[in-house]
């Protein structure tokens, strides 16, 4: 399936597994750039490299401010490498601008 995403830059968060995993996997199929984010970053750059080899990897949790803050020095640095993303999606959650106290 041709979705036209080809060239575009994603960053994903739970890359590790489960939907984010599959959803990392999908994109890269279709010819997307991948930054992967997850916990147990062991899991996911196989996972993903057997698809694609554009892509990059960061362990970060998402849910705890300084998960926020290594995701986003992650991104500075692998996403400038990659491209930056196209289009970005995420649940609900406290703002990384938000005081962690």
């Amino acid at each position: 399936m041709d979705l036209q995403l080809k060239g575009k830059t994603a960053l994903v968060t739970g890359a590790s597994m489960g939907i984010g995993r599959a959803i990392a996997k999908a994109l890269a199929a279709e010819g997307v750039r991948v930054a992967a984010v997850a916990r147990r970053i062991e899991l996911t750059g196989g996972n993903i490299r057997q698809v694609t080899l554009r892509a990059a990897f960061a362990a970060a949790a998402a849910g705890v401010p300084i998960g926020t803050q290594h995701i986003m020095a992650a991104a500075r640095t692998e996403l400038i490498k990659l491209g930056m993303p196209s289009a970005a999606n995420a649940l609900p959650s406290p703002s990384i601008r938000a005081d962690a106290a």
